[in-house]
């Protein structure tokens, strides 16, 4: 490619090609793994991509630090993320979605539960047990 600069004298310029952009989901996630990720352990240990709902205040908690965690898939929760709030603090989380959250929102949301029935074999109720009503799953490298 030739250019011509203000002393009209021809100059020559290279032009590297661009790579072409993903457009799709599974182009995105084809052009991230081919970037060179070394081996499995690395992948294994790894932190999974996540949305941070925390706030400078929280990383100085020194009994309750940020984690990292998901929602189990549930038809229990609407689709814009069940919301929990804690403090004064609100949270909107989606299920299958990973997030950072301050250490004290698994806390809470573990001593949610609810009656689950019991029956026997021919399908009648014998009682209730207690079950989780928000299990979670909390990142651990």
């Amino acid at each position: 490619m030739t250019t011509e600069t203000e002393s009209n004298e021809p100059t020559e310029t290279t032009v590297k090609p661009q790579q072409p952009t993903p457009r799709t989901n599974a182009g995105k996630a084809a052009a991230k793994s081919s970037k060179g990720k070394s081996t499995a352990a690395s992948k294994a240990d790894a932190e999974p991509a996540c949305v941070d709902l925390t706030k400078p205040a929280d990383h100085e908690d020194e009994d309750h630090p940020p984690v990292i965690m998901r929602l189990h898939s549930s038809d229990k929760f609407p689709p814009n993320g069940q919301p929990f709030g804690v403090n004064g603090r609100f949270f909107a989380l989606k299920a299958d979605v990973w997030y950072r959250v301050p250490g004290f929102l698994p806390l809470s949301i573990s001593d949610v539960v609810e009656d689950m029935p019991i029956k026997d074999e021919n399908d009648r109720f014998v009682g209730t047990r207690a079950a989780k009503r928000f299990p979670y799953e909390i990142f651990k490298a």
